[in-house]
């Protein structure tokens, strides 16, 4: 079987790295796997997904003619198997040029919630209506909030395969190897880490985590704030920090392949998102066994629940700081709250699992 995955540019993102941590399954079921990038360029994760074993491809995405032609060339010269797509931006077009080329299997996966209105809303409605009857299109969820959204507001009905981070990779950190990690980090063995990881950029919202840590540093004097991740806001979230006098307890990692050990030194994931479609990050945390801080949104209330594996917060400033500092404060309660979240994690969102329901859909 022979499956193209449409992406935008390929970035250091949830998508991305969920197929990379698939291509080991999709090589066993002797599949061959391709990438097609629409971004501006390839995109810099694209060296890490050539080395799983997926071959890339790059057409930049425009709304013209000479687009749409190059792609239905490279639709035909290729004969996939399956088309599976993924972002909304051109998802139609894309649709429409593999049904044209005689692509047999045409899937979506649906990767956020999309709070369409207006206009805007029913013509995405009317999209995804016209794929499903007319093309036979297949829609997928990565999970509860999403496929609400998609019902209730577009009346798309899309089945849920869960998204999957790897477990064998992420995992708690024995006291051993705690200890040593906070040593190479600098860190005492009594300082309180928060950690994000993800974009920087306004949906993510980590702006609330560091206006939070001034106040936060006043109850809990040994406060330490680490995040891993790149993006628009990099920078004016740095300044943001230098502007709270928030940055001597304060690291930025930018993108690494380290966030298994940043999270394993850590006690505290922090996630104030507006809205999510899963969070992946957030499954990575609790597969480490830190408890979860998560406004209460779309997308973070597939994994956490309130008082049982964290927090699940109205999205507010004060309430972010009184969760911080309460669960800061008590030992017993974040290592509950962690075991509970990576019990949970692990029961609910397995990773080999979630795969095999992808590759039994594209055989059906």
């Amino acid at each position: 079987m022979k499956i193209l995955h449409i992406l935008n540019r390929i970035e250091f993102s949830g998508a991305e790295i969920m197929l990379n941590n698939a291509a080991p399954f999709f090589i066993s079921k002797s599949i061959e796997t391709h990438i097609l990038s629409t971004g501006c360029d390839v995109g810099p994760y694209s060296s890490e997904l050539i080395e799983s074993g997926y071959k890339v491809h790059h057409i930049s995405f425009k709304k013209s003619p000479q687009y749409l032609w190059r792609l239905l060339l490279f639709f035909k010269k290729e004969k996939f198997d399956v088309i599976h797509i993924h972002p909304e931006r051109g998802f139609m077009m894309h649709a429409l040029t593999a049904k044209l080329a005689g692509v047999g299997k045409i899937f979506r996966t649906y990767h956020s919630v999309f709070l369409f209105s207006g206009f805007l809303r029913k013509r995405k409605k009317l999209e995804r209506w016209l794929l499903v009857h007319l093309l036979g299109l297949k829609n997928i969820s990565i999970g509860s909030s999403v496929q609400q959204v998609e019902r209730n507001l577009f009346n798309n009905q899309t089945t849920i395969i869960p998204n999957w981070a790897d477990n064998q990779k992420f995992y708690p950190a024995s006291e051993g190897e705690r200890r040593e990690l906070r040593s190479i980090y600098g860190l005492f063995d009594s300082d309180i880490v928060l950690v994000s990881v993800g974009s920087c950029s306004q949906v993510k919202n980590h702006a609330a985590i560091i206006n939070a840590l001034e106040k936060v540093k006043e109850k809990v004097p040994n406060i330490v704030y680490f995040h891993a991740g790149e993006g628009e806001l990099l920078q004016s979230e740095q300044e943001l920090a230098k502007q709270k006098g928030v940055t001597n307890f304060t690291r930025f990692f930018g993108n690494t392949n380290q966030v298994r050990e940043i999270l394993a030194l850590s006690d505290i994931y922090i996630m104030p998102s507006l809205h999510e479609g899963f969070g992946i990050s957030a499954l990575e945390a609790s597969y480490c066994g830190l408890p979860i801080i998560a406004y209460d949104v779309y997308g973070l209330r597939d994994i956490v629940i309130n008082n049982v594996n964290g927090f699940l917060i109205d999205p507010n400033q004060e309430k972010l700081v009184d969760a911080i500092v309460k669960l800061s404060k008590n030992d017993e309660l974040r290592k509950k709250m962690g075991g509970e979240a990576r019990g949970l994690a692990l029961a609910n969102f397995d990773m080999e699992s979630s795969i095999s329901l992808l590759i039994e859909s594209y055989n059906n």
